[in-house]
């Protein structure tokens, strides 16, 4: 069974993991850890500590004891949870302000069945693609592909060039020494 990490992101700002910082748990550290840096929603300049590794029960006990509320230091949500395809925002009651701006924004927007019309200009935009093709139209499209597969080789080449392939052996031979 593969140990689970709880790690805590700070920066020299945070003091203490119970308030400070983020808290997350994973099974893969080094892409995890890729991950929050690729998301742009810590700073910059973020350490990292492990501060726990073992079974999966004991790092959702102790993620949660670390975050057991919602906006908890960079956290959004509570930890320990199981991970579901749930939003991270389930169950957090909304402004007036943010309820008035969804009802606007579908406001104008048909999202019930589809008229007849719709359905036949849809059809139509969709017409020929995931249909049968006829004996025929298939063996030209082969023949396309296969003219074109002859145009590149006689572009780019079908490989390496004798003298590229020189220079790679000798690149190795130096690196080998």
């Amino acid at each position: 069974m593969c140990p689970i990490y709880v790690y805590w992101l700070y920066n020299e700002t945070c003091i203490d993991p119970q308030v400070d910082g983020y808290v997350g748990i994973t099974v893969n550290f080094k892409r995890r850890m890729s991950t929050h840096r690729r998301s742009g929603n810590f700073p910059e300049n973020f350490q990292i500590m492990i501060l726990y590794e073992g079974t999966r029960v004991e790092a959702r006990q102790i993620e949660f004891g670390l975050r057991p509320r919602w906006n908890m230091g960079w956290n959004k949500a509570p930890g320990g949870a199981e991970c579901s395809s749930a939003a991270w925002n389930k169950g957090v009651p909304m402004s007036e302000e943010a309820k008035a701006k969804m009802i606007l924004a579908k406001k104008g927007k048909k999202t019930g069945p589809q008229s007849e019309e719709t359905k036949r200009k849809i059809g139509l935009a969709n017409k020929g693609k995931g249909h049968p093709r006829s004996p025929e139209t298939r063996q030209k499209m082969s023949e396309k592909a296969k003219l074109r597969c002859q145009r590149n080789r006689e572009m780019y080449g079908s490989g390496h060039r004798p003298e590229a392939i020189e220079k790679q052996k000798a690149t190795k031979k130096k690196v080998a020494i």
